[in-house]
């Protein structure tokens, strides 16, 4: 049986072709709205990430909801794993899936974890809940994805060239590798180093718009 979401689609673009054609609007204006329409009719649009490039720069409080892979070098590492406490200030290695927030050098977890390593031990589990407050020197996280972000003070780069910017520096449809880091004593206390993909980047203050 075909999916009827599948065949009301079918219909509804046959319809828009038929419509365009009679008023001979062009090809982009076309596909334009049909990106605007007809693909919210299956949820959120996520623009193509046609923009790669790698980042440094200052960063506040940033929350994700996602499926991801988490490296932790803690200071501390608290967590409650299907009701097991763990605390350690060894590397930590997970695959986690729910949110966080990392304010400054805290991170914060709720959601499910499916493995777990801790120096040379690993733990294997299916879906189990876990909650987790961390303080970290460095923090990686593989494949995350947001929405928006939005940073300051660094350096931009895309095709081998560097642009540096004061300011705020705004960035959507972000996919790629995060690492965090944080040191004492220098001018750029919390860092962050991206390498990934976007869809925009817009550094405001400057009046530059990549997309």
């Amino acid at each position: 049986m075909f999916d009827w979401k599948i065949i009301v689609t079918v219909i509804i673009l046959l319809g828009i072709i038929a419509f365009f054609i009679s008023t001979q609007t062009s090809v982009q204006e076309f596909f334009k709205f049909v990106k605007e329409n007809v693909y919210s009719f299956f949820g959120e649009v996520v623009e193509e990430r046609n923009i790669s490039f790698s980042l440094v720069a200052e960063y506040d409080n940033i929350s994700f909801k996602d499926d991801v892979n988490i490296t932790i070098h803690p200071i501390i590492f608290s967590a409650n794993i299907r009701d097991m406490n763990i605390e350690t200030s060894d590397t930590v290695n997970m695959d986690f899936s729910g949110s966080g927030k990392i304010s400054g050098r805290a991170l914060s977890l709720d959601g499910t974890t499916n493995k777990v390593e801790i120096a040379n031990s690993s733990m294997t589990f299916r879906k189990a809940s876990m909650k987790s407050e961390s303080t970290f020197t460095k923090l990686i996280i593989d494949n995350l994805e947001l929405k928006e972000l939005k940073l300051r003070n660094g350096s931009l780069f895309i095709k081998g060239t560097e642009t540096k910017f004061s300011g705020q520096i705004e960035i959507y449809d972000i996919k790629g590798r995060f690492e965090f880091s944080y040191e004492e004593g220098v001018d750029v206390g919390y860092k962050l180093e991206i390498e990934g993909l976007a869809s925009r980047i817009s550094i405001p203050e400057a009046d530059i718009l990549i997309d």
